[in-house]
């Protein structure tokens, strides 16, 4: 399959339809650093006539190790993220992280799918520093935010994920004017299936996504229940 991609779709500024990604895309592998390159070699691989991605864990929980995922898979989440947390094309979002793991590449899906405008930024341990405009959205990594509190601000909502969050990063986000969100997921659901709201609300518990379900076997292990992933 290949992808379509919203018409309201703007990378960095400018909007796109699909030639003008694929333009973008081989500048970025032919002359880009190597954080472009990786952008790059995924906007090819998402706009190819594969219907699935190879992705590669993180190895938070294990030896990192190579995975396909479908790519209407990954559609679906993008889908059910722009549902959960209301946010349709025009959507003003920032894109921080690399697009090496799966965090990095649904934010690029998001984009593309539902129609945002998206910023590319260096991955860096302070992506707010230098952003000249508040944003709808972004994803980051609990590490990212630690470092960001100073300009937390400048985006209305942070979805965090990849790790554990510490009570201390709680408690310095509250009062920050930023809606604040905790993941839970990873790389084999298309990035999260299950959302926890930090601030201002604190929930205890997780919400899950969409129509995901989630249950107990017999040996008391997770079962994650995610028909449209």
């Amino acid at each position: 399959m290949i992808p379509k991609i919203h018409p309201t779709f703007k990378l960095n500024g400018r909007r796109l339809d699909r030639q003008g990604v694929m333009i973008v895309a081989y500048s970025y592998v032919k002359e880009g650093t190597e954080w472009e390159k990786e952008v790059g070699d995924f906007l090819l691989n998402w706009l190819d006539d594969f219907d699935v991605m190879t992705v590669f864990t993180s190895g938070s929980t294990g030896s990192p190790k190579q995975y396909k995922l479908n790519k209407q898979h990954m559609i679906n989440s993008a889908l059910m993220t722009g549902e959960h947390f209301d946010l349709g094309p025009g959507t003003q979002a920032l894109c921080c992280l690399p697009l090496s793991y799966i965090a990095g590449k649904m934010m690029m899906v998001r984009a593309l799918m539902l129609g945002w405008d998206i910023d590319l930024v260096k991955p860096s341990s302070k992506p707010l520093k230098k952003a000249e405009k508040r944003y709808d959205f972004t994803a980051m990594t609990p590490m990212q935010v630690t470092k960001s509190l100073k300009n937390i601000h400048k985006t209305k909502m942070v979805l965090i994920g990849g790790a554990a969050i510490r009570s201390k990063l709680v408690e310095d986000l509250q009062h920050k004017h930023t809606k604040a969100y905790h993941s839970y997921g990873m790389t084999e659901t298309a990035s999260h299936v299950a959302i926890k709201q930090l601030y201002p609300k604190f929930e205890n518990e997780y919400t899950a996504v969409g129509n995901i379900s989630f249950a107990k076997d017999n040996r008391d292990c997770l079962v994650i229940n995610a028909p449209s992933l």
